[in-house]
């Protein structure tokens, strides 16, 4: 499928003006002639300056420029997204032993909210008003602007050819899933009927090679925007996006700004008796840090992707910091006592 390039390297409109002409019987009036002429001019210096200036052309716009066309002209103001996000346990299986009393609900986590970048705000103003797709719904019409936001800079809108490293699938009810992947699995050996002699591996014994791909390093602020809002979606569906990362960082995952973990051995399932700053994940495979630690401020930071969940629970979350950092960078933070990724 082609696309019109975006955004346009010359005017988009008309660049001259229909000139005015004087009636015949004052065409021999050398004034007249020459206020009609002073008004051409005027006039089409008016149509030159709004022809290559481009203002609605927002990728090559700052600032309160940018502001002011964005909210002007397309109605679309500076968005506010969440850094992190709260949630409650109480109910079986969303907390460890020992955490919560008999019948108790407790709200983990305040979400921080921050204003995007000028970059960030141009990739939300294409993904919401970008044609090229046009406006049906389809697995391919998103599978595309989620690429398109992920990689077109400043809110252009690269050549895509593939979109083969987002999955769409959809669940019970109206439930989305969207799944981001930073990499390959392929299943070479193993128990596979027909490819091996009995006896010869366990049963279900399967023997995988991950190849890994460059990391979508705009993927967290995807999830930002689509769980903040920003981004036009159909509101029948609940979405939910997944930052799958392979083998390379075990079981770690990033759900709406949460960091999860899961089938990760050696990670405690409770705070009970553990030293402040040590990790441990609840029922729900969400990663926390026990409390009583004050952060180094020159501790070198972590990201996902990227630290392994065997990593970080040798590092611990002591000196993890306490506010988010630059929204979309996959920095890692404690956020209330629960892991988060900026």
């Amino acid at each position: 499928m082609s696309e019109t390039p975006f955004p346009p390297t010359g005017p988009t409109t008309l660049t001259k003006t229909i000139p005015a002409y004087v009636y015949q019987q004052y065409a021999d009036d050398d004034n007249i002639q020459a206020l009609n002429s002073a008004y051409n001019t005027s006039t089409q210096q008016y149509v030159t300056w709004f022809a290559t200036a481009m203002l609605p052309i927002y990728p090559g716009l700052a600032g309160q420029l940018l502001d002011w066309i964005a909210t002007n002209l397309y109605g679309q103001p500076r968005p506010v997204l969440p850094a992190g996000s709260s949630y409650i346990i109480g109910a079986v299986g969303t907390f460890g032993a020992n955490i919560l009393p008999p019948n108790t609900t407790k709200l983990v986590g305040t979400p921080v909210f921050y204003s995007v970048d000028d970059d960030v705000y141009k990739r939300i103003l294409t993904w919401n008003f970008y044609k090229g797709d046009g406006r049906t719904f389809s697995i391919p019409w998103l599978k595309r602007r989620i690429m398109r936001f992920l990689t077109g800079t400043n809110g252009t809108a690269p050549a895509i050819d593939q979109t083969y490293r987002i999955s769409v699938t959809f669940g019970v009810g109206n439930q989305a899933n969207i799944r981001l992947l930073n990499g390959l699995t392929t299943v070479y050996a193993g128990t596979i009927p027909n490819r091996v002699k009995c006896n010869q591996r366990p049963p279900n014994q399967i023997v995988t090679a991950f190849t890994p791909y460059t990391p979508l390093v705009n993927a967290s602020t995807f999830v930002a925007a689509l769980n903040g809002g920003a981004l036009q979606l159909p509101f029948q569906f609940d979405w939910t996006v997944t930052i799958e990362n392979g083998p390379n960082t075990a079981a770690f995952t990033d759900v709406g700004g949460v960091l999860y973990v899961t089938s990760a051995a050696g990670y405690p399932t409770s705070a009970t008796g553990l030293p402040a700053g040590n990790v441990w994940m609840d029922g729900a495979g969400i990663v926390h840090v026990v409390p009583g630690i004050t952060p180094n401020p020159s501790a070198p930071p972590l990201y996902f992707p990227g630290v392994t969940p065997a990593e970080l629970l040798a590092i611990g979350g002591g000196n993890l910091p306490l506010t988010a950092g630059t929204t979309g960078a996959g920095q890692i933070w404690n956020n209330s006592g629960v892991v988060n990724v900026s």
